[in-house]
């Protein structure tokens, strides 16, 4: 594996900022860029992966079949990584993501964690049913939307049902904070909060 890829770099950057929970990314980031010469895509890779944190988390989680808690800290920002590409990226492709996912993990711990990289993210892949879909109206709770027009489509329900609990379905589908968006409903009322 190439050190200056962005996505090892990213791990890195991420892995950081984990240890020293109280500082920002951005010093850390503009630290580490050096070290490739992908500084855009690196630092798309960790503002992407930051923002969409509690999405990928979810995913991680019910696609993978695997609580959060169990996954050493060592592995769990090369995980999230790979799933955010997959959610939301959809012109890279699947096994450029899994293979350096797997392949930084060896780099990172041996070859046993990386074959229990590869299962979980292959177990995501398989729940995919396509990487990118136009939104509609149908079935929503199956679409992590990506933007205002497209997604990804689960073959399984993934997200909550919007219309028994909208913060929920907000929280996870735009990866909002639940209780800002309580806030938004308590004041603007479900319509103008969805807006």
């Amino acid at each position: 594996m190439n050190k200056g890829n962005a996505r090892f770099v990213a791990a890195d950057v991420l892995d950081e900022l984990q240890k020293k929970k109280n500082e920002f990314v951005t010093p850390i980031l503009h630290r580490r860029l050096k070290d490739t010469n992908e500084k855009q895509r690196t630092t798309d890779i960790v503002l992407g992966t930051l923002r969409c944190r509690d999405t990928i988390d979810h995913i991680i989680t019910t696609c993978g079949q695997i609580a959060i808690q169990r996954i050493a800290d060592k592995l769990m920002n090369t995980l999230r990584i790979a799933v955010c590409e997959l959610i939301y990226n959809p012109l890279t492709p699947d096994y450029s993501i899994i293979n350096d996912a797997v392949e930084n993990t060896k780099h990172l711990t041996g070859q046993k964690q990386s074959a229990f990289v590869n299962a979980i993210l292959r177990k995501i892949q398989r729940s995919i049913k396509t990487r990118n879909i136009v939104l509609t109206a149908a079935n929503t709770r199956n679409i992590n939307p990506r933007d205002s027009e497209s997604g990804c489509d689960f073959i399984n329900e993934l997200l909550p049902d919007a219309e028994t609990d909208l913060a929920s379905y907000l929280n996870l589908a735009l990866s909002l904070p639940k209780f800002l968006i309580a806030e938004w409903i308590s004041i603007y009322g479900e319509q103008k909060a969805r807006d």
